[in-house]
């Protein structure tokens, strides 16, 4: 698969992993995306990229390999910044580096995110802040910036914004999914 094709799959992703917490939310793992809309920021790209479909799509795909272990938000309402940080930018590393994705040295702490962008309150965030989040700052590892559940205020230590620099993304793109051309 070539890394522009997977990078959409992996936007993909992040989105239906941020929809499925949606759906499936509880009291445990309560609903913490708050909708946004990727043309409200002016920063984000529209990829109207339209891929060259195969002859034939693959029934299913597991990526389960290239990611890191399952993590746990509790009841944080962290799931966007789990989506993004943890999942998304984790694989996207997995992808470049083929590193270990078990080790919290290699995975991407979704309280660099959430902590920053939550506006103090555990009420969820958006997917706009957090892709600005890294574009703008990087994103530390969970070495570096650990996860608690209970802790949604706590910035991170100069130390661990200094080591996610090199973590910044590049230009977020978004692309339509109001119909299956683009995905």
């Amino acid at each position: 698969m070539k890394l522009n094709a997977c990078r959409r799959y992996l936007v993909l992703l992040a989105l239906v992993l941020l929809g499925q917490s949606v759906v499936w939310a509880d009291s445990l793992h309560p609903c913490g995306w708050i909708r946004d809309d990727p043309r409200t920021a002016p920063w984000m790209v529209e990829d109207k990229t339209v891929p060259s479909a195969p002859r034939s799509l693959a029934v299913w795909v597991d990526l389960s390999s290239q990611m890191p272990p399952v993590g746990n938000q509790g009841s944080q309402g962290s799931c966007c910044a789990w989506a993004i940080g943890y999942y998304q930018k984790t694989h996207y590393e997995w992808l470049e580096h083929h590193w270990n994705d078990s080790l919290t040295s290699h995975q991407f702490s979704p309280a660099f995110i959430y902590n920053q962008i939550n506006g103090g309150a555990d009420q969820g965030s958006g997917s706009n802040a957090a892709y600005a989040l890294i574009a703008d700052q990087g994103i530390a590892t969970m070495a570096d910036c650990p996860y608690n559940q209970n802790d949604y205020t706590s910035w991170p230590t100069e130390s661990a914004y200094a080591r996610a620099i090199p973590f910044r993304g590049s230009t977020a793109r978004w692309f339509s999914m109001t119909d299956s051309v683009g995905i």
